[in-house]
């Protein structure tokens, strides 16, 4: 069988990263979008006078129909970057322990351990390294006895 690549090594970390991005991005972009919207109808407020404030009424009807446009694309925008980007950047750290996790349970016990070695974009290199250190310094302990 063809060796095909995984979209989601540990699905259920993954989508909890991709999940916590969404929210993150979510509020974020909500708070701002909203602080925006405040700031414009207070700033139109304070530039009519007070007897030509029935004017303002019909404008602020159109913002709100306008805003609920653009948090119904904000959400849906959020929810794709978030996701999209939870997946691929727990890739870089969930992919590195999924490989070793894999490694170690293929391992029989009786062939030599080979040295692991990580993409480059992954984030746990330093995992690797101390792996494959302590690898070399038990083949030298061996070697020496």
């Amino acid at each position: 069988m063809r060796w095909r690549r995984q979209i989601l090594v540990r699905p259920r970390e993954q989508v909890r990263v991709g999940i916590f991005i969404f929210v993150l991005i979510l509020f974020i972009s909500s708070a701002l979008l909203w602080s925006f919207f405040y700031y414009t109808v207070s700033l139109l407020e304070e530039s009519i006078s007070p007897q030509n404030i029935h004017i303002l009424y019909p404008l602020k009807e159109k913002i709100v129909e306008m805003a609920k446009w653009e948090f119904t694309l904000l959400i849906f925008a959020a929810l794709l970057i978030g996701i999209g980007s939870g997946i691929i950047f727990s890739h870089a750290f969930l992919g590195p322990l999924y490989r070793m996790e894999k490694y170690f349970r293929e391992w029989d016990g009786k062939k030599p351990l080979k040295e692991i070695k990580f993409r480059n974009s992954d984030f746990l290199h330093f995992l690797a390294q101390a792996f494959n250190s302590a690898l070399n310094k038990c083949r030298n302990n061996n070697r020496n006895e």
